[in-house]
């Protein structure tokens, strides 16, 4: 109970700082949500709990991906424009989502693929409508790719329908990096053996001294629904929360009204979902 209102009690602050100095912020952790600590399911990866760094990992790739989308010399892309459309009036709050490693078969077509990906923001969730989403879709094979339908006659086209399809909707921007995630010799055994050198999947295992060099993967930044889950977990548990039966929190110097604001601060971030801003 006191590591879950201590959790409680960080989350309310470190919220109610980020929405009064930052015009959009991303909370970043594999935790599935703020109190528990319970790490995130990743089909592809396995990571292990006495090796935090492993969860650096993935966080850093997640980043490593979206800003290589953002530097496309190609299509140039504001930042604050990018911010204030995600944001839109009220909004404050994002939310980081990856699929990491792509998850394509080696003899599949990216029309018929499907991965969900997975938030990287805690208590956020995937399968919730979105209203607005930057995607970059990092290092996919040409030829998975060039293999088209008959349906279609544009390359480009099956991206942008597959992406639209994993960010839930509200795909408003899509970008390109041919190039994958390169792993370095350090990087951390996190892989399923069913994951290729390439980074595609396979049926047969990987060697068992052979490493995963090239990851395929997809990052996606959204405000929705599904982002709003988790400010409404913070706002649920810092509304229960006695400070005073926590003498950790006030030797910190934290006075009860300050968490009070803060907790304010999170319930109207909170509520501009709710109202549709």
């Amino acid at each position: 109970a006191t590591e879950r209102a201590h959790r409680c009690f960080n989350a309310v602050m470190c919220y109610g700082s980020l929405s009064r100095l930052s015009s959009g912020f991303c909370p970043l952790s594999v935790s599935a949500d703020h109190f528990k600590g319970t790490a995130r399911t990743f089909q592809h990866l396995r990571l292990l709990d006495q090796e935090q760094y492993q969860t650096s990992a993935v966080l850093g790739s997640a980043l490593d991906s979206f800003y290589c989308g953002l530097k496309l010399k190609n299509q140039p892309l504001d930042l604050t424009q990018l911010l204030g459309q995600l944001t839109g009036v009220g909004r404050r709050m994002a939310s980081l989502s990856c699929s990491f490693p792509l998850g394509l078969p080696e003899n599949g077509l990216l029309e018929n693929h499907s991965c969900i990906p997975v938030p990287l923001t805690p208590g956020a969730v995937a399968d919730a409508r979105q209203d607005i989403s930057l995607a970059v879709v990092r290092g996919c094979p040409q030829d998975l790719i060039s293999r088209l339908p008959r349906s279609v006659q544009d390359p480009g086209e099956v991206v942008h329908r597959f992406a639209d399809k994993m960010c839930g909707g509200g795909l408003a921007w899509l970008m390109r990096v041919e190039n994958p995630t390169r792993t370095a010799n350090g990087f951390p055994a996190i892989f399923d053996e069913a994951v290729t050198p390439r980074g595609l999947i396979s049926k047969h295992p990987r060697e068992k001294n052979t490493g995963v060099a090239l990851v395929p993967s997809l990052v996606c930044v959204q405000s929705g629904s599904g982002t709003a889950r988790g400010l409404q977990e913070v706002v649920h548990a810092g509304s229960s929360l006695d400070l005073q039966r926590f003498h950790r929190c006030t030797l910190a110097g934290t006075e009860p009204d300050a968490f009070k604001e803060a907790l304010n601060a999170v319930q109207e971030l909170a509520s501009d979902y709710d109202l549709g801003l």
